[in-house]
């Protein structure tokens, strides 16, 4: 169809008007001559341009063009604040694992992205100081049964008045002494990292190759940093795990929309690769102090990341907001969001292949989602997809 659109309609009939004004006696003038010289008086006439704001487009093309339409309804929007972050480590969700002796990566049972549960064996040490330790424990525990095979043959002969009050004193103090020094040598060995049941091995005559260490948690092996062969100190990590079920993401917010965030509040959060899939969370913690460099202040949030989909170290964005506040209104689809002279529009289907143009008034953006404050309405049949085909055919 052509007809004039309302913003051209109106422009057209003010030119129209200030010719019909200005020029009035100048329009009157030609034709009295005209109808004394005997011929027809001028006319004027207005060139119409074709419209801009409805389009036709067969169901057929409409198709092939991939036109998706969407029922406008009216939603719930709560005031928010659009800021980016980063993933981040649950400290307490992770785990250093280092020797605690000198010695030697002997041999690993895990490899860098590993799941294991906690008391997995993960790396063997070996150390001379392990068979320093083993001999000591062994000759504390020699001395031990000795000392308390004494305390007993003095108890016997003491039930008898067969022995002294101070011979049986001196058997209880070194029975006590050497129990003392047997369960400092054990402690010594289970701070090594060896386990009971390999004491207890160690004790029946048994053997160790070195020193085991074990997943003090259940995750994920996320660093590997010694060589086989390499000599670790005490001070050394050899491994990282991680629980990356739960991740931290950390957000800065300007200071001037500091006040305006609280515990509790609801987060959605996007990634870059993954923009239309929301992960929700809620702001656990609000740091008191502001960064003097970049004036803005840590919001921690913790997410749910059973499915994996957050590492940590990846950039984010994220939304906060709170019910507080919240109003009703429309929310339309970024997709269904055009530039058309400069402005923002969308269409709306009307039916029999025909649709129509609407200029927008958009509000705060939500992500995916903008909110429209004028131009939609409640029940219109918004383009949601395809509406760039419609575009080509209305510029055509």
């Amino acid at each position: 169809m052509i007809r004039l659109s309302r913003w051209r309609e109106r422009a057209t009939l003010l030119a129209i008007g200030a010719a019909l004004g200005g020029g009035a006696g100048a329009l009157a003038s030609a034709s009295l001559r005209a109808e004394a010289s005997g011929q027809s008086p001028p006319t004027t006439t207005v060139a119409s341009a074709p419209t801009r704001e409805r389009v036709r487009l067969g169901q057929h093309l409409a198709e092939r063009a991939g036109i998706r339409v969407a029922a406008v309804e009216e939603s719930s929007i709560a005031p928010g604040i659009e800021v980016v972050g980063a993933i981040a480590l649950d400290p307490a969700r992770v785990s250093d694992v280092g020797g605690r002796v000198v010695g030697r990566v002997a041999e690993y049972f895990v490899e860098h992205g590993d799941r294991v549960e906690a008391g997995a064996p993960l790396v063997r040490i070996e150390t001379a100081e392990l068979g320093d330790a083993i001999a000591e424990w062994l000759a504390a525990l020699a001395e031990l049964e000795a000392a308390s095979a004494r305390l007993t043959r003095e108890r016997g002969l003491a039930t008898r008045q067969l022995a002294t009050a101070g011979s049986l004193e001196r058997a209880e103090a070194e029975e006590g002494a050497l129990s003392a020094r047997a369960r400092g040598a054990e402690h010594r060995l289970l701070a090594m990292g060896l386990t009971r049941g390999e004491l207890e091995r160690i004790a029946r005559g048994g053997r160790v190759s070195g020193i085991t260490l074990r997943a003090p948690i259940a995750g994920e092996i996320i660093e590997r940093t010694a060589m086989l062969g390499e000599v670790v100190e005490p001070t050394d990590p050899i491994l990282r795990v991680a629980a990356l079920d739960t991740v931290w993401v950390l957000l800065d917010v300007y200071e001037r929309d500091l006040a305006r965030v609280r515990e509790g509040d609801d987060v959605e959060v996007r990634t870059e690769t993954a923009q239309d899939a929301a992960i929700r969370g809620h702001v656990e913690h609000v740091d008191a102090i502001v960064d003097p460099e970049t004036r803005t202040g840590r919001v921690r949030v913790s997410i749910d990341n059973t499915e994996r989909l957050l590492r940590p170290g990846q950039y984010v964005y994220a939304r906060l907001s709170r019910d507080a506040g919240a109003h009703r209104g429309v929310l339309a689809p970024r997709s269904a969001i055009l530039q058309l002279g400069g402005e923002p529009a969308s269409f709306v289907a009307l039916g029999g292949d025909e649709y129509e143009v609407r200029p927008l008034r958009l509000g705060a953006s939500l992500g995916e989602l903008v909110e429209v404050e004028a131009g939609l309405e409640v029940g219109d049949q918004l383009v949601v997809e395809g509406a760039f085909a419609l575009k080509s055919e209305l510029q055509r």
